[in-house]
């Protein structure tokens, strides 16, 4: 039996959390400012409208229509405590399920289905790999984590415009997780509560917001940019601070660059029972491709650059992380 180890559970939520009309000709021409009303976005143009018609991103899909992504990470972290350093490589590729489903109030339900879980985690000379399926009958609580979610009956609700408002089906996992570890009742609710939120704050609502979270509020022009600002949630919360913009719409297939600050600006956080303050500073970029029909997102590369420090049991730790994060839609 591998042991449970918190530091699994820790740099998994780090890779996680750094890591979201038609048309066939291309549209490129050089000019007037306008500022979007909402909070979410000021939009910039550099084209002439007559030459260039608006697109509204928003989500249009039929009932029980089926999607399937694959999600690869790829982060490594360096940290040093007492003066040693250490690097961990986390590495990990998801295939997920999408079924579509409508509520009577027009929002979509996503029924998600995780057909692949495999991760692997190098810790120095020390690697440890999970995989599911694989995992049926293990005694293992981070196997047990994953088999339970790809037998999870998990429906999100989605907004036309993108917004996860509710994710249902993951609720009591931890449960199933920590049956037979052996370990004091203190322990066990924290780690359920801390289970719970990787599940949900980290590896569910995450990936589901990729899908559509550079969606702008209002129509676009190719050459409009817009910004986006949000809080990841997870073990360390962190602010990201995009601007956006329509690079092109090709074949009904828009094309949006990515570039922006993440920050952790001092926030406190629980570890497995243990509080740290982060001072996490950074640069995300990245290229989307987001099909106009549906509004759904067709392929996505991310990049995240962050260091700086971590205040833990009386120490600061300093640290790097660099992550990659690959979203496909298999045809």
């Amino acid at each position: 039996m591998k042991p449970f180890t918190p530091h699994i559970l820790f740099s998994g939520m780090l890779v996680l959390a750094l890591s979201c009309n038609t048309g066939s000709k291309k549209h490129q021409q050089p000019v007037a400012d306008k500022t979007d009303s909402t909070s979410k976005e000021v939009v910039q143009s550099e084209t002439a409208e007559g030459d260039n018609p608006a697109y509204h991103l928003r989500l249009n899909l039929a009932k029980g229509s089926t999607y399937h992504y694959t999600v690869e990470y790829e982060t490594n972290t360096g940290l040093e405590v007492a003066g040693k350093k250490i690097n961990v490589l986390n590495q990990s590729e998801i295939g997920v399920t999408y079924v579509i489903d409508k509520d009577s109030a027009g929002n979509y339900l996503f029924q998600v289905k995780y057909d692949k879980i495999h991760i692997r985690t190098k810790t120095g000379d020390k690697e440890t790999e999970y995989t599911v399926p694989n995992a049926e009958g293990t005694a293992d609580p981070m196997e047990k984590m994953l088999a339970a979610l790809k037998t999870a009956n998990i429906v999100a609700t989605v907004t036309p415009a993108g917004k996860v408002t509710s994710i249902t089906g993951y609720q009591g996992l931890s449960d199933k997780m920590l049956a037979g570890l052996n370990t004091d009742v203190q322990s066990r609710k924290m780690a359920q509560a801390q289970l719970e939120k990787v599940i949900g704050e980290g590896i569910l609502k995450k990936n589901i917001d990729q899908l559509f979270n550079l969606y702008p509020d209002a129509a676009i022009h190719v050459g409009d940019s817009w910004k986006t600002s949000a809080t990841q949630k997870g073990e360390i919360p962190l602010d990201v601070q995009l601007t956006n913009k329509l690079k092109d719409i090709d074949d009904d297939i828009a094309t949006i660059k990515s570039k922006g600050v993440v920050s952790s600006n001092k926030a406190d956080a629980n570890i497995m029972g243990q509080q740290v303050t982060s001072s996490l500073q950074g640069e995300q970029s990245g290229e989307s491709e987001v099909e106009i029909k549906t509004g759904l997102l067709l392929s996505s590369k991310t990049k995240t650059d962050v260091q700086g420090t971590l205040q833990m049991m009386a120490q600061e730790i300093p640290v790097t992380i660099r992550s990659e994060v690959k979203v496909d839609r298999k045809k």
